[in-house]
Order: C-alpha cells, then structure tokens, then sequence
C-alpha cells in the first residue's frame, strides 16, 4: 500500500463499505483504516486513479465520502485515499479510528500479558494444551433483528431467480436461506413479501454457508423503498426490547440524571436533561419530551461518571403531557456508565443468593 495511509492504518471489524466507481458498484468489507484513507477488502477493485463514490456505514450511521484508488490488488482489494469529506463526517471518521486505535492497543497489551503468562506458566509446569478464548467481541455497524418473510432473489447477471426464506433483518442487510446460494459478491435483486408489504433493494452477496443461506448487503435502495424497510424494524425493535426486559430482576427502577443528545430532523443537536426510569446493563426506560424516532441513535450522558454511550431507540410509549416514556438499547455494552452490579438473568426470588422473608 502507498505510504498516505499505510503508517496509520489500523484494523478495524466489522465496517462496510458501498462504493461506486469506473462503471463498478459493489458493497464490501474495510478491514483497515485511517484519517485519511482505507484498504477495502473486495476481489474485483477498479483500476488505480479511479474516482470512488463510497457509503461507510459506522455505528453512528452512514458517511458519505470520495476516494480515489492508489492501490489495488486483484482478489484481494484495493488502498483509497478519502478526498472529499465534509467537517461533521470527519469528525466522525476521527471518531471511529480512534475506537479501532484504542481496540488495536488493547488487543497488544492483551497479546502480550497473555504470552507472558503462557512463558511463565510454561516454565514452572508441564505444557498443556488449552484452547484460547477470543477476547474480542464483536463490532456490528448496526443491529440485526429475526424476522421471518417470504423472499425472491434474482442474479442481477445471469437473470435466475430461486425463491428464498428471509430469517433476520438491519437496515443495511439480510440474511436468507435458500437450497443453492450464489457464489460471495454476485449482485442481485432481492424482494421481499410479508403480508401486504414488499421491499426492493438491489444487493451483494456477502457470506455463503453451506448449510443453505447467505448474507446479504444492501447496495441500493431507492427512497421509496425505506418506509417499508423502516416499519418491519421499527416492529423488531420494540419486540426485542420488550422481551430483553420482561425479566424484572434484571432492572433496577431508580431515578439517575442524566443528560439525553440527539439531532433533530434539521440536523441540530437537542439536548435535554431527565431521569431514567429504570436501568439495566444494557439500555433504559427514559421519560423524554424531544421528539425521537424508532431506530434512531441518540447519546446518553449520565453527569455523575462523566461517561457517555451511544444508545438506539427502540421502544416508544404512549405520549403524555408532553413527554412518553422512551426505551433505549446500548450501540456497545456498557462498562461505565452507571457503576452498578446488576443481577444476573438466572436471579430471582427462588435463587440460593436470595434473602429469605
């Protein structure tokens, strides 16, 4: 790779890309990145000097950039260097490499605890075989959802059009099962049918498994398309929510300030001071008066620990003098910010730890 980017990249999991270019359009993988640049993982890349249209799609939704390719390894992918970029999306490309940057070192100094505890260990007694645990957990760009649905896909190429069963659902992919998947990156049209609703949107064949299925990212979706799409998940979100939190023992009901940052449809960050209404190690129920949409990424601060986290709407009460309660999940797990042990999901009034009345 040149060297603009190949001091400072750093890998990064989990992040795709749609790029358009050169009379090419593909969605594919960044397995590393920089300020100013990516290497993007995709077998067939344009011809270097090409001129990139791409959507990054990062935790905190999709960026819009230019590049241009300074590099490209036939079957393997290819190095862009980003050359248009607006203030607020490098904020948030910053943003997201120096999570990566931060993952990177804390993957080293793991790597290397560990193998100096292998040395010592291995040292002071006979060498056994243990299998090592994957420490890293895993980075998804947005929530997948299980839904059921009939499907249809078509090679975009060849025409064939086999009939398939969608079994979960995101905003920027699906995963279908089908007798014969087609081979990664074919470009395909995908339709979707449940009840009296169908969905559009052209994609690429991302992952096949034998068992019979394949993943699939959106590619295109025109905008017409989206308030289908929008409907299902905003369904599955709240179902998920729901059920995450029927198991009371897993909550505790107790009021912490905490200051609530979202954008509204101007793009003009709101911010508003509340109280949660419960708490759990993965989300909580708010009372909130700004106006907030299902699926929706907001930030939630809690003024005591300084600490902040990205969170998802997924649950909408009803609306009351102004306000309705407002269910939010975590983007990433929750380390800091309440500084509670909550009970376990397996707690309850029947479990050996619990007081006896």
């Amino acid at each position: 790779m040149n060297g603009f980017v190949s001091s400072s990249l750093v890998p990064i999991e989990e992040m795709s890309v749609v790029w358009h270019g050169g009379g090419l359009s593909s969605a594919a993988r960044v397995s590393e990145i920089s300020r100013t640049g990516a290497f993007v993982k995709t077998p067939r890349p344009p011809p270097v000097g090409t001129l990139l249209n791409l959507r990054l799609q990062l935790l905190s939704g999709e960026m819009f950039v230019q590049a241009i390719v300074r590099h490209a390894l036939p079957g393997q992918g290819m190095g862009i260097e980003f050359k248009s970029i607006n203030r607020d999306d490098q904020e948030r490309l910053d943003l997201a490499v120096l999570k990566a940057e931060r993952a990177r070192d804390q993957d080293t100094e793991t790597s290397t605890h560990d193998s100096t505890t292998a040395t010592a260990q291995a040292e002071s007694s006979p060498p056994t075989e243990t299998p090592t645990p994957s420490r890293r957990i895993e980075r998804r760009e947005r929530h997948r959802y299980k839904f059921t649905a009939e499907a249809e896909v078509a090679d975009v190429d060849s025409g064939r059009r086999v009939q398939a069963h969608l079994t979960n659902l995101g905003r920027f992919g699906c995963y279908v099962r089908l007798s014969s998947p087609f081979p990664a990156q074919t470009n395909v049209e995908l339709s979707v049918t449940r009840g009296d609703k169908v969905f559009h949107a052209q994609a690429t064949v991302m992952s096949v498994h034998s068992s019979g299925g394949m993943g699939l990212m959106f590619i295109d979706v025109v905008p017409e398309q989206y308030p289908v799409l929008d409907e299902w998940l905003a369904i599955c979100m709240e179902r998920t929510w729901l059920a995450s939190n029927r198991r009371r023992t897993q909550r505790v009901l107790v009021n912490i300030p905490v200051e609530v940052a979202a954008h509204n449809s101007l793009g003009t960050e709101v911010l508003e001071e509340t109280k949660t209404i419960s708490i759990s190690a993965h989300g909580a129920l708010l009372q909130l008066k700004m106006q907030v949409a299902k699926g929706q990424t907001i930030v939630l601060r809690n003024p005591s620990t300084k600490a902040a986290l990205e969170c998802s709407v997924d649950y909408l009460g009803t609306a009351h003098d102004g306000s309705r309660e407002v269910g939010v999940t975590f983007v990433a797990p929750n380390q800091t910010l309440w500084k509670i042990s909550f009970p376990s999901a397996e707690w309850g009034p029947g479990h050996p730890d619990a007081k006896k009345m």
